[in-house]
């Protein structure tokens, strides 16, 4: 009998480590998760930036080119 209730403890240790194994895995996708969605963000923000400079020296430039063209009076 008492050999059934250590076979009982074992498989009930099991299963807590398993539990617990199972819920750390799940906290570190999440963490790894929230990082990569950060770095894209961060990544999106240098780029829209980046982007808006291009923008705006393309205006820029093309002002530049209609005040050049126009015919002087």
């Amino acid at each position: 009998m008492a050999l059934f209730h250590w076979i009982g403890r074992v498989i009930a240790g099991v299963w807590r480590l398993a539990m617990a194994a199972f819920i750390g895995v799940v906290t570190l996708f999440g963490a790894t998760l929230d990082f990569a969605l950060g770095l894209v963000s961060r990544l999106y923000d240098r780029f829209d930036a980046g982007f808006s400079d291009l923008a705006a020296e393309s205006r820029q430039r093309r002002a530049a080119k209609t005040r050049v063209a126009a015919p002087a009076e």
